[in-house]
């Protein structure tokens, strides 16, 4: 589930930086007239992103990162290298702070008097969040960094769980022309495929027990 969890948020951050972005230009070139403007549209469509993105992050901060417990039970050493201070404070107050800022800009945008005002408030506030997510996301060379797109690992694991996935399913399906313990057999092999399958399956395997 970690490292699930871990490519969906790396590659929700590209939606939700393209999405803040585009708030951003389409307040900069005047497109906030109305209510269903382009600047309204795109900043629904950021703060979408970025609330899932910070689910994300809060179910691998909280819960299932192997990384962060370590750093939590020694919070002042982890203080002390770079790389698991921006992990543990840096990245998380800057992603915090700029979703702080995306909500509030929709707020205020939406409370202006004048279109003027508007667009002001919209720059202001999805400029800074801009600013703000690229300073938090972890680049590659700086302490923490991490790829930019988590291609190669999806790559890896997906055909061979779809083959293996496949077969199993083909195995389970045969149970309703075949015995009783045909279908104890396959439902073995599916909770066997699913543990070897981690981290796709490991946690679903324990609902068979």
């Amino acid at each position: 589930m970690y490292s699930a969890t871990l490519t969906i948020h790396s590659w929700v951050r590209w939606v939700a930086l393209v999405a803040v972005v585009g708030a951003t230009l389409a307040a900069v070139t005047g497109r906030v007239r109305g209510e269903r403007s382009p600047a309204d549209r795109w900043g629904l469509f950021a703060m979408t992103a970025l609330d899932l993105q910070m689910l994300l992050g809060l179910l691998l901060y909280l819960a299932v990162s192997p990384n962060m417990h370590p750093i939590l039970m020694n919070f002042g050493a982890a203080m002390k290298d770079p790389a698991l201070r921006f992990w543990a404070v840096e990245h998380t107050a800057t992603m915090f702070a700029a979703i702080v800022l995306a909500h509030a800009g929709r707020v205020l945008a939406r409370k202006a008097a004048t279109a003027d005002a508007k667009r002001t408030r919209l720059i202001v506030c999805f400029g800074m969040a801009t600013i703000l997510i690229m300073l938090g996301m972890p680049w590659p060379g700086r302490p923490g960094g991490r790829p930019l797109f988590r291609v190669a690992q999806v790559l890896q694991n997906t055909p061979q769980f779809v083959i293996r996935l496949t077969q199993v399913i083909d195995d389970a399906l045969c149970v309703t022309d075949h015995s009783a313990a045909h279908g104890r057999v396959a439902r073995r092999d599916l909770e066997s495929f699913l543990v070897e399958s981690r981290p796709h399956g490991r946690e679903v395997a324990g609902r068979f027990s």
